[in-house]
């Protein structure tokens, strides 16, 4: 049996121009959920991008990472109302829908 030890490190990659990335917690712990935000500027890359989402972490003392491929679509909120981000100044640009 592999024995997880520390924290596992998240990193995200293939990401479309004008899309980041940010994971809350940073690192994840065993068992700890965490998650995802992707944020979109107004000029981001339209479309459907495939991603890969990494955890590396120290497993019996070697370093191993387990991947996720995610399907992340980015679309225009042109005519998006009522919707603010979130320090509450003006709207949204871009939506970005994750499809694991």
């Amino acid at each position: 049996m592999q024995s997880f030890t520390g924290l596992a490190n998240l990193n995200v990659v293939g990401l479309p121009s004008g899309v980041t990335a940010k994971f809350s917690p940073a690192n994840l712990a065993l068992n700890q959920a965490g998650s995802l935000i992707l944020s979109a500027t107004a000029s981001a890359q339209l479309g459907i991008a495939n991603i890969t989402v990494n955890a590396t972490s120290l497993v019996s003392g070697v370093m191993q990472t387990r991947t996720a491929l995610v399907t992340v679509n980015v679309q225009s909120a042109v005519g998006v109302t009522g919707v603010n981000n979130k320090r509450g100044q003006g709207r949204i640009k871009s939506r970005v829908e994750l499809n694991p």
